[in-house]
């Protein structure tokens, strides 16, 4: 053997496995890139397998939770006693009113309270059961409507708000009467709207005063607190002595017929097509004596008799209860235009909102939208504003 044999042998038995690149690609994909693989298949195998959901120990319990139906029947005590406003106020209100949150007004802060209460206990009810800005609307949930307005009442009262309490329902009175007179409900197949027709002057009536303050507040809410509960164009807020004091000087007479015939924006009868002027002579009284006037609640000259309804609408939805709506709360803004609100007819202002759609249209009358309270201020069902929309739409078209 000679001495190079030795040296190779050597040097071989010193080399090791790897001797080409295409071993050492082999030896790098078998060491890396399989045992990655072999991971990633071993990790979706067991999270592949069936097992209860974290926490849910009774999986028939928790398959029933997930395949149950979406609706849900919560029966309710309707007989419980009603809460009081504080108590209300402190399981609902404080987690906004107390730190102000949200813009919320906060409890006992005169200055923040003051322009809300200057628009009425009735507004401000409105205003919590049918939310505004970032409350949501409270009607319709843990408590009843009367018990949120206890709150307001409890939440006013604290900022120097000097309204009474609503009174509750007196169910058990009002059952005996219903019993003495089954005559008065008739079965309502389509619902009717009804516009007092005029009736000759009745003197053997003299207790029924037609400018009694129930008369007068009621025609308020449906129609005048459209703009007076905000102030809309000018017109003297509900309550604020200030703007109606140069106003109660001229006289009951006198505003009675600045309403009656109409005076800048304020259409004639504030839009109205129904009230007689004995109601409008009514609200008027109701709004003075709000803000400080101490006008006699004296009945109109020959006040007229209770009125006979007459049934002038059809079902709800159709052209006709939309026009009696629109006749009703929409006409007070939409017939002058009044705070930017579409004319009646203006096909150019009603162009850009109709292309919106009518859903839209009928969610921002419901909701409410600029100068325009929810509803219009009305206590209309949805479906009646819809039919409104719906006859202002197609008068546009």
């Amino acid at each position: 053997m000679s001495a190079n044999d030795h040296t190779t042998a050597h040097e071989e038995a010193h080399t090791g496995p790897i001797k080409t690149p295409k071993q050492l690609l082999a030896a790098v994909f078998f060491s890396f890139v399989v045992p990655v693989f072999a991971i990633i298949g071993l990790v979706f195998y067991v999270s592949s397998a069936n097992k209860p959901e974290a926490g849910a120990a009774d999986t028939e319990k928790a398959l029933t939770q997930r395949i149950q139906k979406i609706g849900m029947v919560e029966i309710r005590d309707a007989n419980r006693p009603l809460k009081s406003g504080e108590d209300v106020y402190k399981a609902q209100c404080v987690a906004c009113h107390a730190s102000g949150a949200a813009g919320a007004p906060k409890f006992g802060d005169s200055a923040a309270w003051a322009p809300r209460i200057q628009t009425g206990f009735e507004a401000l009810w409105n205003s919590a059961l049918k939310g505004k800005g970032a409350m949501s609307a409270q009607g319709g949930g843990d408590f009843a409507d009367l018990e949120i307005g206890r709150a307001v009442v409890y939440l006013t009262a604290a900022a120097g708000g000097k309204f009474a309490e609503p009174a509750a329902p007196a169910s058990t009175a009002a059952a005996p009467a219903a019993n003495a007179a089954p005559a008065v409900s008739a079965p309502a197949s389509p619902p009717v709207a009804t516009v007092a027709a005029p009736a000759a002057a009745s003197p053997a009536a003299p207790a029924v005063t037609v400018a009694a303050a129930g008369a007068g507040e009621s025609l308020y809410k449906e129609l005048c607190v459209t703009c007076h509960a905000t102030g809309v164009v000018g017109s003297p807020k509900f309550g604020d002595k200030a703007a109606w004091a140069p106003r109660l000087k001229t006289g009951l007479d006198a505003l009675t017929a600045s309403v009656v015939n109409g005076k800048g924006a304020m259409p004639a009868k504030g839009g109205s097509v129904t009230a007689t002027d004995a109601e409008i002579r009514a609200a008027v009284l109701y709004m003075a004596a709000a803000a400080g006037g101490k006008f006699a609640e004296s009945a109109a000259p020959a006040a007229a008799a209770p009125a006979a309804p007459v049934k002038v609408a059809a079902a709800g939805g159709g052209s006709g209860a939309g026009e009696a709506l629109y006749k009703q709360a929409c006409g007070t803004c939409h017939a002058a235009g009044i705070a930017g609100s579409p004319k009646f007819g203006d096909k150019a202002a009603w162009a850009p909102r109709i292309k919106t759609g009518l859903d839209t249209l009928t969610a921002s009358a419901i909701k409410g939208k600029g100068a325009m309270p929810p509803k219009g201020g009305s206590s209309a069902s949805d479906a009646d504003i819809r039919s409104a929309v719906e006859y202002m739409v197609d008068a546009a078209k």
